[in-house]
């Protein structure tokens, strides 16, 4: 078994704590319970087992030491605490117990006690001893309340019988001493308003304070009552409890004004803002139910109440005459739970002033306008017309609203007449004409004054405006107009500008210009809002010079009017026509032969430029020698004529390039071409060749056998050159032949017997047409063969030779031979045929030589037909003679230069012109090879065999527009031969550079003056293109969308519409510039254009007038601030201020508008308490401009007058029988002030004794 099981430890604590916890709970003695147990709980319960308990008890409040008693002694033993004791010490011998210190029952309680042990030894065991203490309680304790002083609160409408919780009180003695005997209310309970109820709970009593009798907050807010408890002791001892009871407020209280009504005087004139009344309420409650606030129950339109203040104040504006007296209630309203209210009744009465100046009311019969106070009327209008209806109104009563009407000013003319209807009923009549270029607008003052005092009055200026009617036709600034400009001139190109003018006004004054006569053409523009007038299309003066051009300019009135002006427009001439033959070929001829300066024909070509450029001048195009030996030109007159006669037979006809070119700049020129046919003359005979024929016949043959054919040749042409032919008288063979006419064939007419005659000589002669005869008749000898005979036999039937030509006469070229059967036969050689012009020879041995010149050009080869002779006997062979080339001849091209277009962006490598040369010669010496001698630029290069000229580089990169190259052609002869052509390149442009402008940003500045067309600014943008590829023209695509401006061709800017600054002051415009080619290439620049300011606005007052009031008798203060703007910027927008009249009451700041008072105003002595001026506000530019206003300044009335009695002492006499209420006297007193401030109340202030 477990020792610690047994011991009995806890039995003995919970003993202990059982009896502590009956002691805490209010029992009268207090035990203390020493155990004692032994030192350690592991004993068997045999050797540990209580033997005896000892009871002491000891009075509270003895001196320490006190005995409290003694354990008896055993011989032997000794006694000890377990543990340190904190109230008792031992005697371990004696066993006496006594006091540690003073012990205070009550606090005894305060500790906490363990079991104490008190070891009592006795041999070699221990015993435990339990002693018990009672401290005995003495009357040490008065009765003790839970707090000394207290508060609490009852609502003033607790009930009766109500409690509340005041405190417990407690003695903490025993018996008699702790017994409470007594518990009372010694003070403060005012009529025993209040009574304690008492419980008793055992260990102390709980008080509660009980509501004996109604409360009233208001009557008594506070108890301070004070309560007693006394014990039952001796001696008795007693304690006190101070109660502060209050008492909380209830809203029962409404609040309740000082008067039921309140009655007050106010003057109609009393400002807004006024407090004119305070109402006081007051509410008995106290917090939030005593907390007051004001208001109307009913909105009012004339006055409000503070809610706090009870203030009342005028907020807006009395006006007698609309409401003379004035009545409301107002509420007092607590903030309790459930809000009370008081009310009072408010009447106030409203004293008439003089405050309202004559109303003037319009009604206007002409035509309506939205500005205030303007009409307007047709000039012309009918006299008696009514144009306005005035009403006068002033809500003042009797004198203060009698009103005059009169017109005062604006009327210097006598036009209009005001004057009375019915009351208060006026009209304004028409009664002059009006006419609006004269007079635009009128300007009537209409002046109202009523009879009040102080007077007032009223002016209203009624702005007649005079419409305008369409009784104007433009006038052209100019009676007639004239331009020039060159016919060359772009499209779009500037002209001029007419302009024209209206007098009068709107759309009648509004202005469009047409072209209405004279432009058939089209070649001209008219911008219908400015007068502006361009080129339309492109202009040829050759068509018309001289434009003249009808412009109309016309109103837009509803029944427009016009005016036309004639503008005449010379074309001056450009050098723009090619001239021009009067035939594209000609025809003419010239007789052979004839003398030189005969004239061919005369060439005619027209050029309608003027000046040089219509000045013709002619030359041959073609400058080959022999146009240049033949013929000649007159470069003015065009008439050709012959140099030389000219033989037909050599120059059968000439075909002549002329060219006809102008003397202007950039000449220009045309090419005709002229055939000259050369007439024949009958100037050559028939010649024959060869000139001896020898024929052979044999006998015997028939007649009609061919013995030969004879021919000549006439160089003449047609008639002249038909050859016919002729046996001659005396050698016609004895009759034997006959000669055909025509032919030329001779035929036997007779059988021949050759032993008759066996050789004939026979003579044929030539005839021409034209008459001449051979002048060498041909001679034909005829043998008559016998069958017989031997005939010479060339030893070859042909022979074939060559020769070179330009060989030296007599050079041996070959030889021929014949042969016959006879013997002692010489044979002989003759040439018959195929060397006409003699070049050959042939010598009796038969060799064949050059007899003159070779020209292997004029003939490559010959056939030569020879005859051998024996006797009358002959042969015949053929020798071809080939002639062999030198290079005698030059290469040769068709004309000595040429041109050829080329496209700048053309591939390297092109080919784009075939140089070709002729050589009359035959290979090698007719072989040609070209090169280039001349090449600027090594642009271009040539194939040296067929002379294809080609692109070397690319074109781009080059600088110029055109290049001149020198093609050569060289032969292969020896030496070589060469010449050379001319080649001019012509560089023709390519659309791939766009436009550049020489800025990209630019800027300019124009007066908002500036008048349309004005040219302000140039751009200028250039194209490395040529011709139409680089021609630029200009557009504004941007910033333009009012079309204000325009631009020219030229890109000279120019001003289209009028501008102005206030409505723009800068414009961003995008000028794009493109060329013309395909598709075109733009650029874009921009212009920035600033409008300069022209002071063309006047200041303007934000008000048509101003009021102002200024208390008197005040020192200089600022009376109002007057302002006006002005649209313009800079010196010209800045407005100054002056006071046009009354400079020395009041002063203006010239800069702030700040009008002040330079007096002290006495309103009684001043003749109107309204000072009336007109301040200027100007602006600061050149030709400064104004505005004016009309400034009221009132002087407000302050109570600076005292009432004054009409007499100084009254003196009267009264019945002492006269009855209450009986009138006695009536005084009366004036005060010079208005308003309250002359509002009197009379009173007795002495002297009424008895009152």
């Amino acid at each position: 078994m477990d020792t610690m099981e047994q011991c009995p430890f806890k039995e003995i604590r919970r003993r202990i704590l059982t009896n502590t916890r009956e002691a805490n709970g209010g029992s009268k003695i207090m035990v203390i319970l020493f155990s004692l147990l032994s030192v350690a709980c592991l004993f068997d319960r045999s050797q540990a087992q209580l033997t005896s308990d000892y009871m002491f008890s000891v009075d509270e409040g003895r001196p320490p030491e006190t005995l409290v008693g003694t354990i008896p002694v055993n011989v032997g033993s000794t006694y000890a605490f377990s543990a340190e004791q904190p109230l008792f010490n031992i005697d371990s011998t004696s066993g006496e117990i006594r006091t540690k210190s003073e012990l205070d029952r009550e606090q005894l309680k305060n500790y906490e006690f363990d079991t104490v042990v008190v070891e009592v030894r006795e041999g070699l065991g221990n015993i435990l001893i339990e002693v018990k203490i009672t401290v005995n309680d003495i009357n040490d304790n008065a009765p003790s309340f839970e707090e000394t002083e207290v508060k609490i609160n009852f609502p003033e409408n607790a009930q009766v019988g109500t409690e509340n919780y005041l405190s417990s009180v407690t003695d903490y003695d025993l018996g008699a001493n702790g017994t409470i005997i007594e518990v009372a209310i010694v003070s403060g309970n005012t009529n025993s308003t209040f009574d304690l109820e008492i419980q008793n709970l055992g260990s102390a009593l709980a008080l509660s304070l009980k509501l004996m009798k109604e409360l009233d907050r208001e009557v008594n807010d506070l108890y301070q009552l004070r309560i007693i408890a006394r014990d039952n002791g001796t001696p008795s001892l007693s304690s006190y409890l101070n109660l502060n009871m209050s008492v909380s407020d209830v809203n029962d209280n409404a609040p309740t004004f000082e008067l039921s009504q309140y009655r007050i005087s106010l003057s109609e004139i009393t400002e807004i803002g006024t407090q004119v009344l305070q109402v006081t309420a007051t509410d008995r409650d106290i917090g939030s139910n005593g907390e007051i606030t004001y208001r109307l129950p009913r909105s009012n339109s004339h006055f409000d109440v503070d809610p706090v203040t009870g203030n009342i104040t005028l907020i807006s504006q009395l006006v007698y005459g609309t409401a003379s007296y004035h009545s409301f209630r107002v509420e007092a309203q607590d903030n309790g739970y459930s809000r009370l209210q008081g009310r009072t009744d408010i009447y106030i009465e409203v004293i008439d002033y003089n405050d309202h100046a004559p109303d003037i009311n319009v009604q206007f019969l002409g035509h309506a306008s939205d500005i205030d106070n303007y009409v307007t009327v047709e000039e012309g209008v009918q006299v008696g017309r009514i144009i306005a209806i005035l009403t006068v109104t002033d809500a003042d009563q009797g004198d203060n609203g009698i009103v005059t009407l009169q017109l005062t000013g604006g009327n210097d003319l006598g036009h209009f007449q005001l004057s009375l209807v019915s009351e208060p009923t006026y009209k304004i009549t028409v009664v002059g004409m009006v006419d609006r270029e004269l007079v635009p607008e009128y300007n009537l003052t209409v002046y109202a004054e009523d009879q009040g005092t102080p007077q007032r009055s009223s002016m209203l200026t009624i702005r007649v405006g005079i419409l305008d009617a369409n009784d104007h036709s433009p006038i052209f600034m100019s009676s007639a107009y004239s331009a020039s400009l060159a016919e060359d001139a772009p499209v779009g190109y500037y002209v001029t500008t007419v302009k024209a003018t209206d007098m009068d006004t709107g759309v009648n004054a509004m202005i469009d210009y047409s072209i209405s006569s004279g432009d058939s053409l089209g070649w001209f523009a008219i911008d219908a809002l400015t007068g502006l007038v361009t080129t339309a299309m492109s202009l040829d003066r050759e068509t018309t010079s001289v434009v003249t051009l009808t412009i109309t300019a016309t109103d837009q009135g509803p029944q427009p009017l016009s005016t036309t002006v004639e503008l005449n427009v010379t074309i001056q001439d450009v050098n723009d026509v090619v001239p021009e033959f009067t035939n594209q070929s000609y025809q003419a001829t010239v007789p052979e032969n004839v003398r030189a300066g005969y004239e061919v024909a005369t060439i005619v070509a027209l050029d309608p430029d003027l000046g040089n450029g219509g000045i013709v001048e002619y030359s041959f195009a073609d400058d080959s020698s022999q146009t240049q030996s033949m013929f000649a030109i007159d470069p003015r007159s065009g008439v050709i004529t012959t140099l030389v006669a000219i033989d037909r037979e050599e120059i059968p006809s000439v075909s002549l390039s002329v060219k006809a070119r102008d003397l202007g700049n950039n000449s220009l020129f045309s090419v005709a071409v002229v055939d000259v046919e050369i007439l024949d003359e009958n100037d050559n005979v028939p010649i024959f060749y060869p000139t001896n024929y020898f024929a052979q016949v044999k006998e015997n043959e028939d007649v009609g056998t061919v013995v030969e054919t004879v021919s000549a040749t006439d160089a003449d042409i047609d008639n002249n050159g038909k050859v016919t032919y002729y046996m001659e008288g005396d050698k016609n063979g004895g009759g034997n032949f006959v000669v055909d006419i025509n032919t030329g064939v001779i035929t036997t007419t007779q059988v021949l017997d050759r032993e008759s005659q066996s050789l004939y000589t026979i003579g044929v002669y030539a005839l021409d047409g034209g008459g001449e005869i051979s002048a060498q008749a041909a001679e034909i000898v005829v043998t008559v063969l016998d069958i017989r005979d031997n005939l010479p036999t060339f030893l070859q039937p042909t022979y074939d030779y060559d020769v070179t030509e330009n060989v030296e006469t007599d050079t041996d070229v070959g030889r021929v031979r014949a042969t016959s059967e006879d013997e002692d036969v010489n044979i002989t050689y003759r040439i018959f045929s195929g060397d006409p012009d003699r070049r050959f020879k042939i010598d009796a041995d038969g060799y064949i030589r050059t007899a003159g010149m070779i020209d292997r050009e004029v003939t490559a080869s010959y056939s030569l037909q020879i005859y051998a002779f024996s006797g009358a006997l002959r042969d015949e062979t053929t020798v071809t003679i080939t002639v062999n080339d030198e290079n005698d001849n030059v290469p040769t091209f068709d004309v000595p230069s040429d041109s050829v277009d080329v496209v700048e962006n053309w591939s390297v490598g092109r080919k784009i012109y075939q140089a070709q040369a002729h050589d009359m010669d035959v290979p090698p010496n007719g072989l040609i090879a070209y090169e280039l001698t001349s090449n600027p630029g090594n642009f271009f290069n040539i194939e040296h065999g067929s002379g294809w000229v080609y692109i070397n580089s690319d074109l781009q990169s080059a600088t110029q527009e055109d290049f001149i190259l020198q093609i050569r052609a060289t032969d292969h002869g020896t030496p070589q031969l060469s010449s050379t052509l001319s080649l001019t390149v012509i560089l023709r442009d390519v659309n791939n550079h766009g436009p550049v402008f020489e800025e990209r940003f630019y800027a300019a500045s124009i007066s908002e003056y500036t008048l349309p067309p004005t040219r302000f600014k140039t751009v200028s943008a250039v194209d490395a293109d040529t011709g139409s590829n680089g021609m630029v023209s200009y557009n504004i695509t941007h910033g333009n969308q009012e079309n204000k401006f325009g631009i020219f061709p030229d890109g000279q800017v120019y001003v289209r519409d009028f501008i102005d600054r206030e409505e723009k002051s800068e414009y961003q415009l995008s000028i794009t510039a493109s060329d013309s080619g395909v598709p075109p290439i733009t650029a874009v620049a921009q212009l920035t254009v600033t409008i300069l300011d022209e002071n063309d606005n006047r200041p303007f007052f934000l008000n048509a007038s101003y009021d102002f009031y200024v208390v008197e008798e005040q020192i200089t203060s600022i009376v109002g601030m007057v302002e006006a703007v002005d649209r313009d910027a800079g010196t010209n927008g800045e407005v100054s201020y002056s006071i046009i009249s009354n400079s020395t009451d009041f002063q203006i700041d010239i800069r702030s508008g700040v009008i002040s008072s330079q007096s002290i105003f006495d309103r009684e002595r001043l003749d109107s308490d309204i000072f009336k001026f007109q301040v200027e506000a100007s602006d600061r530019g050149d030709n400064a401009l104004t505005d004016r206003v009309n400034v009221n300044v009132h002087i407000s009335d302050i109570n600076d007058n005292e009432p004054i009695f009409l007499h100084s002492d009254y003196q009267i006499s009264i019945s002492e029988l006269a009855p209450e209420n009986s009138n006695v006297i009536t005084v009366s007193a004036m005060d010079n002030d208005i308003g309250d401030n002359s509002f009197i109340t009379y009173s007795i202030v002495s002297g009424d004794l008895e009152e």
